[in-house]
């Protein structure tokens, strides 16, 4: 029922005392490694993941001739445990004293934000020496999994590695115990003041081989890519299409990096998330041209999948192109497999998605589609993995085609600025 590498993958999990992470890439089959695992240690089994996925566990487990999660929603979790992120606090809430022989944190990139309730509940915090306990430290064993463990900054594995020092005490990782110390170890951080306040900024990166280091031998991560292990796989093929510059404001690079340094994130917010979603709106033209030149050229039997961001122009581009399949934050998690199930038995010639959406917990679109476009152009490098990753995965016979559609301007500085951070990514991950 497993792939020699996946079995490979699980004896080198079970190998480790107390915890590995999984970092295969994405399509790679994390999630039977993952349900292997938890049937050999036997014992009570929690798994955390986004809500998306949450059918997608019992379906691979169906799969794998394994008895079914029950999922958590309200009172007493089973001793076969399914959570959502989002309901990750309330079921600490519920078990603070109950211990697990296996945790297993899907995605666990969604725990980078310190901050966030879900973070604190599942991997704790820590206030100077003072440690809050979360459900890791109720495991006996714990297996974090991310097709991309770090998405874009050395900042986002601070609670991860706090997580892993509180469950070892290794010396190396107390850094990250404290913001300001880790911060100046691998965030580059900079003393800013904005608006008479001082502002510690660590969306920097240094010292990126000794955090890859503490990664691979301090978190036991586990990475293999499908270049590596599936070697049968057909190669994806990137290509760049600039669309020229829409009727709305595009910008120029000096007026968007002006933006930037007085205090607009950089992660689509405010002006910037402004300036986006007029241009996404104003490329829709240029993106149905593309895709229906594409259909032309595509076989009958094959479909093709858009991915967008925001959501009236992801409608928009599904209503001109004349498709039901239109995917976004509205659509229920069902829906969305349901969608895509459709799609692969052979309905519709186009699936129309935010990335975001599709981009974790989806398997199907790879038997009917083996061509991508990206009608906008994501910030985080670990965004467009995840949604090529729907394509290039077991199952795919083609050569996977992905082509960006990108304007003058804005475009051009989102794709400059995720290169940068895909370098940075791949420095520490790879």
């Amino acid at each position: 029922m497993l792939y020699e590498y996946q079995k490979a993958g699980v004896d080198a999990i079970l190998s480790y005392s107390g915890h590995a992470y999984l970092a295969d890439e994405m399509g790679l089959g994390k999630t039977a490694q993952a349900l292997t695992v938890m049937d050999i240690r036997g014992g009570p089994s929690l798994v955390i993941a986004p809500a998306a996925t949450l059918q997608g566990w019992n379906r691979e487990a169906e799969r794998l001739g394994l008895p079914p999660f029950d999922l958590f929603t309200v009172g007493a979790p089973s001793t076969r445990c399914l959570c959502s992120w989002s309901r990750a606090a309330k079921l600490w809430g519920r078990t603070r004293d109950r211990g697990w022989n296996t945790l297993v944190t899907d995605e666990t990139h969604y725990a980078k934000d310190y901050k966030s309730a879900r973070t604190k509940a599942v991997l704790g915090d820590w206030y100077g020496s003072s440690r809050r306990r979360g459900l890791v430290d109720n495991a006996k064993f714990w297996l974090p999994m991310s097709g991309t463990p770090m998405p874009n900054r050395p900042k986002e594995l601070r609670p991860l590695l706090g997580a892993v020092y509180a469950r070892t005490g290794c010396k190396e990782l107390r850094v990250a115990t404290d913001f300001k110390a880790y911060g100046r170890r691998f965030c580059d951080m900079q003393i800013e003041w904005r608006a008479g306040r001082k502002i510690h900024n660590v969306n920097g990166a240094s010292n990126l081989k000794e955090l890859s280091y503490l990664l691979r031998n301090r978190c036991h991560l586990i990475r293999r890519l499908k270049s590596d292990v599936l070697r049968e796989l057909p190669p994806i093929t990137r290509t760049l299409v600039n669309t020229g510059a829409g009727p709305v404001y595009s910008g120029n690079l000096e007026e968007i990096a002006e933006t930037i340094a007085n205090g607009e994130r950089d992660d689509g917010s405010g002006k910037l998330l402004e300036w986006r979603k007029a241009i996404a709106v104003a490329k829709v033209p240029s993106i149905k041209a593309y895709v229906q030149e594409l259909l032309e050229e595509t076989p009958e039997d094959r479909g093709i999948v858009v991915f967008m961001y925001h959501r009236d122009a992801t409608y928009q581009i599904a209503k001109e192109l004349g498709t039901d399949f239109a995917v976004t934050g509205d659509t229920a998690p069902d829906a969305r497999q349901a969608m895509v199930d459709a799609f692969a038995a052979g309905r519709g010639r186009v699936f129309v998605a935010n990335y975001q959406c599709v981009g974790i917990g989806i398997n199907g679109l790879q038997e009917r589609s083996d061509v991508c476009v990206f009608g906008e152009i994501p910030w985080v490098p670990g965004e467009i993995s995840q949604a090529i990753a729907r394509l290039h995965r077991i199952g795919q016979k083609g050569n996977v085609q992905a082509h960006f559609l990108a304007s003058n301007g804005l475009d051009g500085y989102i794709l400059r600025a995720m290169l940068r951070k895909e370098r940075t990514v791949g420095e520490v991950i790879q």
